[in-house]
């Protein structure tokens, strides 16, 4: 099963269903992409779509590209403690 993705200049193509985000920006072939809006959403690069849709990648200068930042700079620093302190329990929110 196909889905048809509306890509920045109003190109349309076909992925198979499930293919990721990060997948479908590569052939813009540009290095600058943190993440991306799906149909209004924020959404990561390892999010895979499984609807017809508009994605518009962001950038790290993108002010909505922020929270993405956030929420992965969170699991990294989440690790690093889980690392140093075996035993430690983490808690759960908004990246802040």
């Amino acid at each position: 099963m196909e889905i048809r993705i509306l890509l920045p200049g109003g190109e349309e193509k076909a992925f198979p269903k499930g293919t990721k985000v990060g997948e479908i920006l590569k052939d813009l072939e540009r290095k600058d992409i943190v993440g991306a809006k799906f149909n209004g959403q924020l959404v990561d690069l390892e999010t895979p779509l499984s609807e017809d849709g508009e994605l518009v990648p962001l950038t790290a200068e993108d002010p909505e590209a922020l929270e993405l930042l956030r929420h992965s700079a969170a699991h990294v620093l989440a690790q690093a403690v889980k690392e140093l302190f075996p035993g430690v329990k983490l808690g759960i929110g908004p990246a802040t």
